[in-house]
């Protein structure tokens, strides 16, 4: 069972205060001629997010992350135990 994203995340409660949350570095910039904010993890596949403003970049990232890193497993094969970790 994997854990699911704590809805005070959502709420803007600081994620260093949060139980099972982790923190992850995370470079955002301006992409200069478009108007839009692009927020990025380079150290994880699929981690970014690009806005009109900081505040949805981030958005969209967070979501992407969550979606990636909260994926359930359907089955495990014959004699493996499924088991899940808090960072």
């Amino acid at each position: 069972m994997i854990s699911r994203p704590h809805p005070a995340a959502e709420a803007g409660t600081p994620l260093a205060k949060l139980p099972g949350t982790m923190r992850i570095t995370v470079y955002v910039r301006s992409i200069p001629g478009t108007g839009t904010v692009q927020a990025y993890c380079p150290d994880l596949p699929g981690g970014a997010g690009c806005g009109r403003s900081e505040e949805e970049a981030l958005a969209i990232l967070r979501r992407r992350l969550a979606a990636q890193l909260d994926r359930s497993v359907k089955s495990a094969p014959p004699g493996v135990r499924v088991t899940a970790i808090d960072l």
